[in-house]
């Protein structure tokens, strides 16, 4: 190749990627995909037994609780109560919610990919589900269950969080199923909106079981999402799934302080790392946690911290902060 050639072949490249370079320009776009359902699917995947595969489970009875504290284990909701697995299980799109974990509804799949990668993010349509184990609520040993045992479904909802917010057109519905005309029937829903600065609260349902069909042996109910289905968008969490008997609408309260969230990690500068290449300039000088505390009114609870060699259960080091107050937080309960 002569001088001349090379020279025009440097000129070429110069022009082609000049229109690259003078129109980038930096924006905020929303995650197509979701990494670690992505991991988590294909590890699956490859080590699936057909052995441990359970068929459809019936649940006792009543009560019927989840609170997704799973997340520690896995980013799927339980197969012990939930029948799918779309919704994203985790410790991180929540702001102060019940405890640790709650279940997120986007645009993806259980995968972590988009349900149409092409939809325009001007439309909305069905994406996630999470539905439940059949329920026996027909009746408990001897006892034949009736409306006048008010039973009702409640948990708490919030929008957007740490993620997307939902606009208008979008929407989270929760749906009763009527097993003698195998339809669901629409019991609840909440159209998106943009919660402002302040609006972080989790917000409480109640819906009561108000029709003898309902009554069933094997009665479920379940959430599902109007989302753009081209990615990680309009983010609904739920937690604190309660079914149960209740007196009124104010026995919701649950009498517990929780962990809200992940502990920060005992290192400086890293979540995890190789036990060879850690030395003790590796530890932080601190770390943070965040409880929530559900009781009514300001609470003192000890609180204290070991630290144990996990190999052999060796003790390291300890810290006992003696009786700490935790203010109560007041959910907030929506009209009707």
């Amino acid at each position: 190749m002569n001088l001349r050639l090379k020279h025009i072949i440097g000129c070429c490249i110069a022009v082609l990627a000049m229109p690259i370079i003078t129109c980038a320009q930096e924006q905020l776009m929303p995650l197509s995909t979701n990494v670690v359902l992505n991991n988590q699917y294909t590890a699956a995947k490859h080590n699936y037994n057909p052995q441990a595969k359970t068929t459809q489970a019936l649940a006792d009875t009543i009560p019927f609780f989840d609170d997704f504290s799973c997340a520690y284990k896995s980013n799927y909701p339980s197969a012990n109560k939930w029948l799918d697995s779309s919704v994203y299980v985790n410790t991180g799109f929540g702001i102060a919610p019940l405890s640790v974990g709650v279940a997120t509804f986007d645009g993806l799949n259980k995968k972590g990919y988009p349900y149409s990668i092409g939809a325009s993010v001007n439309t909305s349509a069905n994406a996630d589900t999470l539905t439940s184990m059949p329920i026996n609520i027909k009746r408990k040993g001897s006892f034949i269950y009736s409306l006048a045992d008010s039973i009702s479904l409640s948990f708490y909802y919030q929008a957007e969080g740490n993620g997307d917010s939902p606009e208008a057109k979008d929407s989270l519905i929760l749906e009763f199923k009527n097993k003698s005309l195998n339809k669901w029937n629409m019991v609840w829903a909440q159209e998106g909106y943009n919660p402002s600065a302040v609006d972080t609260n989790f917000k409480l349902v109640m819906v009561r079981l108000d029709d003898v069909a309902y009554l069933d042996s094997a009665f479920q109910f379940r959430f599902r999402n109007k989302a753009t289905t081209s990615g990680s968008l309009d983010h609904w969490s739920i937690d604190y799934v309660h079914l149960a008997q209740r007196v009124d609408r104010n026995d919701t309260v649950f009498s517990d302080i929780n962990f809200a969230y992940k502990p920060s990690s005992f290192l400086k500068n890293y979540s995890v790392m190789p036990y060879y290449q850690y030395s003790q300039t590796d530890m932080a000088s601190n770390f943070r946690n965040y409880f929530r505390n559900n009781k009514t009114g300001n609470v003192q609870m000890s609180y204290k911290y070991n630290i144990y060699n996990n190999t052999t259960n060796a003790f390291i080091i300890g810290n006992d902060l003696g009786q700490v107050e935790f203010p109560y937080v007041k959910p907030f309960i929506p009209n009707g």
